[in-house]
This record gives structure tokens, sequence and C-alpha cells, in this order.
């Protein structure tokens, strides 16, 4: 077989495109001893990817793995009981140490501070600082908006297209003049005809 052929089968086989009776043929072709040297990696990967298929385990194989699984999974569930059950007393005792935490703070600082203000001037400037920190939290989202003024500048420069396109409009009035042209081209070899005459 020829080395074109040879590439061709392999192209075929590596792309899973190959019948049975080619590979075969193709087996042959790389088992073979006149095989052309650079056909050995194929060759070799061939009969690799062949001793994987004839692999089978061993006799009782798969009932020693589920055996083996199951005990595993037997004694892992005697150990994680008892730690379970810690876990979940921690966190109860924890979620409720946050609950109490939390219900005192919520009180405290209700006592403390009050929602009207008695002063005018107190409460004009609690309102500014609260506009301010707002403001400032709002602005720091639109740094991120700075590439659609730069994309907004680009389609204003584009924006100049249109002039161009309003002045070609009077252009094409040229093609009209074209037209006249070429109708008046069977005078101008009138005229030609009779330059000729002339000359002679």
């Amino acid at each position: 077989m020829e080395r074109k052929q040879i590439r061709t089968l392999l192209e075929k086989y590596y792309g899973g495109n190959t019948s049975l009776a080619e590979e075969q043929e193709l087996r042959k072709v790389l088992s073979g001893p006149d095989l052309p040297r650079e056909f050995y990696p194929d060759r070799d990967s061939m009969l690799v990817l062949e001793a994987g298929k004839k692999v089978e385990p061993a006799e009782g194989f798969e009932e020693r793995l589920l055996s083996a699984i199951r005990a595993r999974e037997e004694s892992r569930a005697t150990k994680v009981k008892p730690l379970r059950r810690a876990i979940v007393l921690v966190s109860g005792i924890a979620a409720g140490v946050v609950l109490l935490v939390g219900t005192y703070l919520l009180f405290q600082t209700g006592r403390s501070h009050s929602d009207t203000f008695s002063d005018p001037q107190l409460a004009y400037m609690e309102a500014k600082n609260t506009l301010l920190l707002v403001s400032e939290l709002m602005n720091r989202g639109t740094p991120a908006l700075e590439n659609f003024r730069k994309l907004d500048a680009g389609m204003q420069e584009l924006s100049h297209l249109n002039k161009l396109s309003t002045a070609a409009s009077p252009l094409e009035n040229l093609s009209a003049y074209e037209k006249g042209l070429k109708q008046l081209q069977p005078i101008e070899y009138i005229y030609k005809t009779q330059e000729i005459i002339k000359s002679r």
C-alpha cells in the first residue's frame, strides 16, 4: 500500500470514520515488516489501543469493590453521626447568641437616636451628610460609564458623514450630464468625418 493511502486511512481512523474492514486493513499494513519508518508511532499507538480493549478485570473484582465501598460507607457513617450532632449543637448556640446580640443592639440604637429633630439646622446638616454619602456611593460606579462617553464622542465625529452625503447629492446631476454626452457622441463622429474629408 502506498504512503498516501496509509495516511488517508490513518486520518479516517483517528477521525473515527473507518469501517471494520478498513481498520483490519490498517492493522495489517501497520503490523507488516515493510512499514515505512514514519508510521512507527501510529503502529505503536494502535497497538496500545488494541491492548487496552483486551484488558478485563479479574473474576470477582466487582463484588470485592462493592463490598469495600459498603464497608467504607458504614465505618464513615458511624464516625460522622457524633460529629454532625456536635456541629448542629454549636451552630444552634451560635445562632442564638447572634440573635440576642442583634436584638440588644437594635434596642440600644433605637433609644439613642430619634427620627425627628427639634433643631432645623441639625436636621439640615444630617440630611446633607446623608445625601453626600449617597452621592459618593453613586459616583463610585460612574467611571465604568466613561467608555460610553467615549463612544458617544466617536458617534458625534461620525455625524460629519451626513454632511458628506448631503454634499454629494448635487453630484447626482452628473449622471444626467454623462447621459447627454453619450447621446452627443454620434455628432462628434460626424465632425471627425467632416474634418477627415476636408483634409483630403
